[in-house]
């Protein structure tokens, strides 16, 4: 958010673990489930997710920013979700994603046509625009195929702003 805007509404993890139910040992076992999402913004906006705090083992994704403008992610841990650890849609502008830590996300073989709209398989997955994605660490997000899968990418959207990140181990790093 801009200086000077405040947030509507502020989900506070407070250290706890919020968790899907993809098996803990094997993440996905090669299946997700369309909309089981930890988060959802669910259409609304002036939006904060603040960690510290995890969001793990969704059959879809761990955190989806879908048809909000102005918000923001800080400091969560997002691991072992089927698609994206966090992902902020099409609909969505004006998103911070400041400082959070995104591992093992996208972890499952997914075909074309199984992945329709804004699936996205990664640490951070961006289909907005105008949003800023900076200090956020990400590693082995991704699996080989497809083999667009990463730790940060922007798959459309305009004047987003990706700086001092870090993508380490993904299928790919930034795309």
């Amino acid at each position: 958010l801009a200086p000077g805007e405040s947030e509507q509404i502020t989900l506070s993890l407070n250290g706890f673990t919020m968790t899907g139910l993809a098996n803990a040992t094997t993440g996905c076992s090669g299946a997700n489930v369309t909309g089981e999402f930890g988060i959802s913004t669910n259409n609304q906006s002036d939006v904060g997710v603040r960690g510290p705090g995890v969001v793990q083992r969704f059959r879809a994704v761990g955190i989806i920013f879908a048809g909000t403008v102005r918000g923001q992610i800080e400091g969560v841990t997002a691991t072992t979700n089927c698609l994206s650890g966090i992902l902020v849609n099409a609909t969505s502008s004006h998103i911070s994603v400041d400082a959070n830590v995104s591992v093992r996300n996208g972890a499952v073989a997914v075909t074309a046509a199984a992945v329709t709209g804004e699936a996205g398989r990664g640490g951070i997955t961006i289909f907005g625009s105008d949003n800023r994605i900076r200090w956020n660490e990400t590693g082995g997000n991704g699996y080989a195929d497809p083999a667009d899968d990463h730790g940060i990418g922007i798959r459309s959207g305009n004047n987003n702003v990706i700086e001092a990140n870090t993508a380490i181990g993904n299928t790919n790093g930034i795309i």
